[in-house]
């Protein structure tokens, strides 16, 4: 059991005793630290008008530890780079399913052209510093040598700034939501450039029942659906879909 004295003391250590910087995180229940590892956190969360203002009295953390597992993506890579074109790609999956994990991998094999690929400009919105986990302007984790990383910027708006600022190919997305990100990245996919994003969700069917998402597929606009699973472990690739909902592979 951790005592109440205990659990103060490790969360000054997480937040180097700036609380306050570190204010915004705290509600959206959880921190981000120095390599991408992430903080989860659960206590009593103080309301105004409705919205969490900010959660204190903390009773418990999850902690992540953010790593490269070179090689995840490789049972991937022939579905979403096809006659050396990137097909726009949305990873889907439950918490922990290794959705972050696989699509870091995922740009740094394109980014650094490895095998039968060609190396790609890649631009990464990194709104919580979980892909790339930049520190003082370099990446913690490997992104591969031709991604530029906008680091800690709402991801609706780091992806239109990174089209008009980096001229990427691709742009790499971790788990997209509200209306604002999908407007973004139908802004990303009319400058011609190629998606792959991660969203929460464990079928098909969850695609299709949400109106946001399912827009993307009635008109097409992703070529390709992961749903990644624990089967065999994190990053278990459970099937792919084409950009028409139909089944590729099953795993």
């Amino acid at each position: 059991k951790v005592s109440k004295a205990e659990m103060e003391d490790i969360l000054e250590r997480l937040n180097k005793s700036s609380l306050y910087a570190l204010e915004e995180e705290y509600r959206q229940g959880f921190i981000t630290l120095e390599g991408g590892h992430r903080v989860g956190l659960s206590g009593k969360a103080l309301l105004q008008r409705g919205e969490i203002r900010a959660l204190k009295d903390i009773n418990a953390l999850n902690i992540r530890l953010a790593r490269n597992i070179y090689g995840a993506a490789d049972e991937l890579l022939r579905y979403i780079c096809v006659d050396s074109e990137v097909q726009s790609t949305l990873l889907l999956g439950a918490p922990g399913a290794g959705k972050t994990t696989v699509l870091r991998e995922i740009i740094r094999t394109l980014s650094n052209g490895e095998g039968l690929f060609r190396a790609y400009q890649v631009a990464l919105a990194d709104e919580r510093s979980e892909l790339a986990g930049m520190y003082e302007g370099k990446s913690s984790l490997d992104v591969g040598a031709r991604t530029d990383v906008m680091d800690s910027c709402p991801k609706a708006q780091a992806m239109r700034m990174l089209i008009r600022s980096m001229a990427p190919e691709v742009v790499a997305v971790d788990e997209i939501g509200g209306e604002n990100d999908l407007e973004a990245l139908r802004y990303v996919m009319n400058c011609g450039c190629r998606i792959l994003a991660t969203v929460h969700g464990n079928s098909m069917e969850d695609i299709r029942e949400k109106p946001g998402l399912s827009f993307f597929l009635q008109e097409k606009r992703f070529e390709r659906y992961v749903v990644l699973g624990n089967r065999r472990g994190p990053g278990t690739v459970e099937a792919v879909y084409d950009a028409a909902g139909e089944e590729l592979i099953c795993g």
